[in-house]
Formats: C-alpha cells, sequence, structure tokens
C-alpha cells in the first residue's frame, strides 16, 4: 500500500479539523451578574492610601471582632481549644500600650468568643459553634442575659 501524500495528509487534517469546529456549540451568553463583574474590573479606579499610623496588639488576644464605640477601640476575643493561653473576652484596648481592660469574659471551655455589635447602648457578642448570644450594657458592661 503507498503512502498518502503530504497534500492528502493536509486536506485530511484540514477537514478534520473543520468538522471539529463545526460541531462545537455555540458559546453561551455570560450570566449578567459575571458580566457586571468584568465592568467593574474594568472600570473600577484605584484607590491610593497612606499608613497614617501603628498600634500596638497582645499578641496573647486571638482577635474575632474590634470596632470603635465612644472613641474606644472595642475587641472581642476567642479561644482556640488548641491554644490554651487564650481567653473570650471583651474589652477596651489601650492603643498606646495594646493592652486589653477587660470587660467581660465567657467561659472557653464552653463557648468560643466571635465578633461584637453595639445598638442603642447594647453590646452584643456571638459564639461560634454554640449558637448563643450574649447581651451587656455598653456603659457597665453588666451582663444583661443571652439568646440563641
Amino acid at each position: 500500500m503507498k503512502s498518502p501524500t503530504p497534500q492528502i495528509v493536509s486536506a485530511f487534517l484540514l477537514a478534520l479539523v473543520l468538522s471539529l469546529i463545526s460541531c462545537t456549540p455555540e458559546p453561551k451568553e455570560e450570566p449578567a451578574i459575571l458580566q457586571k463583574t468584568e465592568t467593574l474590573k474594568k472600570t473600577a479606579p484605584m484607590i491610593s492610601y497612606s499608613l497614617v499610623s501603628t498600634f500596638r496588639h497582645d499578641s496573647s488576644c486571638y482577635t474575632q471582632g474590634f470596632l470603635f464605640h465612644k472613641g474606644q477601640l472595642l475587641e472581642s476575643t476567642g479561644a482556640p481549644e488548641n491554644i490554651s493561653y487564650t481567653r473570650s473576652l471583651i474589652g477596651i484596648v489601650d492603643l498606646a500600650t495594646g493592652k486589653m481592660n477587660i470587660k467581660a469574659e465567657i467561659d472557653r471551655n464552653k463557648y468560643f468568643g466571635e465578633g461584637i455589635a453595639v445598638l442603642n447602648g447594647t453590646i452584643y457578642q456571638l459564639t461560634y459553634t454554640n449558637q448563643v448570644g450574649f447581651i451587656y450594657d455598653a456603659s457597665t458592661y453588666q451582663n444583661k442575659g443571652q439568646f440563641g
């Protein structure tokens, strides 16, 4: 049997490629959310920034949330089981030293403290897996109860 000529091989490959291309389904239109995301990527402005200050932080605190309330930095921490020195706390952070003035603590053996929120003179603290929240007076830090 004779080998095919290079022209026949080229013609065969071209026919194969064309048949594969013609069998490929039409590309689907991207969902609107993806189109908007791509548009945002193309049009979002670059925002410049400058570092104006740094603050110390107590590295023994396992930070889960923080916020400013009445000019003070409130921090909430959690206590992972594998880091024995951590505690689940709420406190005011001294920006000069990074140390926390502890205002409330929950039992680290029962609860893993998460984030906090302040609303209408009340602090709400969430826990991680327990689905329990704690309620404190935002002025006295007195425990007012729990929810969940």
